[in-house]
């Protein structure tokens, strides 16, 4: 008896790869965040509060410059 032979189906990943870039779309936006995730953005909302309120209330310049480079670094970090 003769095997038959039956093409291959493309696997396609779903969700987000690592190896290109993330796609917007309802299975990505709406995704849970892991416990890694959640504390990153807990920790980067603390830092960023801490920053804002040395800028607005705060009337040390040095200070000031300290807290601006921190926000730089926290939107380079989540823009990246």
């Amino acid at each position: 008896m003769a095997r038959q032979i039956v093409p291959r189906r493309n696997k396609r990943r779903r969700g987000p790869s690592s190896k290109g870039p993330m796609q917007l779309g309802p299975r990505v936006v709406g995704r849970r965040l892991s416990p890694k995730e959640r504390l990153q953005a807990v920790l980067s909302l603390i830092v960023m509060a801490a920053a804002l309120y040395l800028i607005i209330f705060d009337g040390n310049l040095d200070a000031q410059k300290w807290a601006y480079g921190i926000i730089g670094v926290i939107l380079g970090y989540w823009f990246k």
